[in-house]
């Protein structure tokens, strides 16, 4: 965002001048523009991927109406993925990881999500940890601080630790992963987005699938997350996090599979797992400039077996 009002302004200046505005120039800015105006929320904040803070757009928004590129019809811009429909929006990260000398602000969380409705951030990221210090902007790059799975409580991409590196390139990734079976439909009762990403396959021979699904008829958001295990034998620990939004108060219900999310006093959102127990754990928010303790949802337990889903949904509680 910071970027972009810069070129903005550099170009204002040109203009003044009288001079010649690069075409370049002029390319760089409309693309920026099209994909701030792809990602903002309706609170113009921004969605918590890949180096972004907590960031509001308030003072770029007369600007991003006026001169974004008219008749977008995207599904993905940047590797996110935008599932809006009246007052829901989902961001799906379904991107790959960028090239090493471009990899210095990304946060290790292929498939996590940001969930949105009516107005209010409900599953968040734990943001990127810039603003506060050099540790925390590390930690906010683990896959645990994102909303996706982690097995072994190891990230899906390793940073480098060598100095040299590290100083040319920041905190760079060592390795990468693809994302495949990138499906998406709009049918007169669903819309859905399905990806696969392969980053625990050579450490621990799994391969994580996620779906999401926005059920227009009954107006609400539900998931399936596959684990595919190659090989029967040792376990391995899976933990599927949903941290959600600091300002929100989350407690376990009774029957142990679903969890209240307290949005106002007469405003509340159920989310269940079927034939799983889930856990309310203590959690962190790195996206502003200082540590906040957070909530966070999660499933968890020890995958012998070769495949395993889990179906989830959250509904507003009525």
């Amino acid at each position: 965002m910071f970027l972009t009002k810069y070129l903005i302004f550099c170009r204002e200046i040109i203009k003044d001048a009288q001079k010649y505005i690069p075409e370049f120039l002029e390319n760089i800015i409309e693309k920026n523009i099209t994909c701030l105006n792809f990602i903002k929320f309706p609170d113009d904040q921004l969605p918590l991927f890949n180096g972004t803070s907590v960031n509001f757009v308030t003072q770029l928004n007369e600007y991003l109406e006026t001169n974004a590129k008219k008749g977008n019809t995207k599904d993905i811009i940047g590797g996110l993925f935008k599932l809006k429909r009246k007052s829901h929006i989902v961001f799906f990260d379904v991107g790959e990881p960028p090239k090493k000398n471009f990899s210095k602000y990304y946060q290790s969380g292929p498939l996590s999500f940001e969930y949105f409705l009516d107005g209010i951030k409900i599953i968040s990221n734990a943001g990127y940890g810039y603003n506060i210090s050099s540790k925390a902007e590390l930690l906010s790059k683990l896959t645990a601080c994102q909303s996706t799975l982690t097995l072994n409580d190891t990230s899906v991409t390793k940073f480098e630790r060598n100095k040299i590196i590290n100083k040319i390139f920041g905190n760079s990734i060592k390795n990468t992963f693809k994302i495949y079976d990138l499906n998406i439909k709009n049918d007169n009762n669903l819309i859905s987005c399905t990806a696969t990403h392969n980053g625990y396959e050579k450490r621990f021979g799994c391969v994580h699938k996620r779906e999401i699904f926005f059920d227009k008829e009954n107006n609400y958001l539900r998931g399936t997350d596959h684990i595919f295990k190659k090989k029967d034998g040792i376990p391995i620990r899976y933990v599927f996090r949903f941290h959600v939004n600091p300002e929100l108060t989350v407690v376990k219900t009774m029957g142990g599979n679903s969890a209240l999310i307290q949005i106002s006093k007469n405003k509340s959102l159920i989310f269940t797992v079927a034939d799983e127990v889930l856990e309310i754990e203590k959690s962190i928010f790195l996206g502003g400039k200082k540590i906040l303790d957070n909530t966070c949802i999660t499933i968890s337990g020890n995958l012998v077996n070769k495949n395993k889903s889990f179906n989830w949904e959250i509904k507003k509680n009525i």
